[in-house]
């Protein structure tokens, strides 16, 4: 039996509303009800209100979506306590869903190329999982990135950043802005 290939679903804001709901489910149903969903809270990781946002899909997902969703929290590369960044990857590599969301694109891309999380998005992606990248997640997955905390936030002149690339991987030379 031939394997379906896996996803990439890019979206805007709004990856926790109602009108996203449909969406998720027709993500999911591929799997079955044994679907492993994992929240990647990266992007946010920096926040005071990281926990909230994941909480906040945890809800969504179980209120909403009526599927179970847990956390592979990376919040920090640099403070890698307890394990987090081999626990995280253990759960994207185990999961058939990944979603990721709000925060600061360069922040993640940071934060991830201190651990093998690209490379698990790659593998799980070809291997048949689906990846959400939604909001800020969204900006990491091309060539280049829209440093958006830097420009809008500190001020700083509009530039480029190295992206995670992770389309050319799956022959899309892109820069993505939702």
């Amino acid at each position: 039996m031939q394997k379906q290939p896996g996803v990439i679903a890019l979206m805007g804001s709004g990856e926790l509303t109602t009108t996203m709901v449909e969406v998720h489910k027709e993500l999911l149903q591929r799997y079955g009800d044994r679907a492993q969903a994992v929240f990647l809270d990266t992007p946010a990781g920096f926040q005071l209100n990281a926990d909230d946002i994941s909480k906040k899909a945890i809800d969504y997902f179980q209120k909403r979506v009526l599927r179970t969703l847990t956390v592979a929290s990376l919040k920090s590369a640099e403070a890698d306590r307890k394990g987090t960044v081999e626990q995280a990857c253990r759960q994207v590599r185990e999961a058939d869903y990944v979603l990721v969301g709000p925060g600061s694109p360069t922040y993640a891309l940071r934060q991830w190329q201190q651990t093998h999380i690209p490379e698990l998005l790659v593998q799980r992606i070809s291997e048949g999982s689906t990846f959400v990248a939604a909001s800020a997640a969204a900006l990491t997955v091309g060539r280049v990135t829209l440093p958006v905390y830097e420009i809008y936030k500190v001020g700083a002149c509009p530039f480029w950043a190295a992206g995670l690339n992770l389309l050319s991987r799956f022959g899309m030379n892109w820069a993505v802005i939702p």
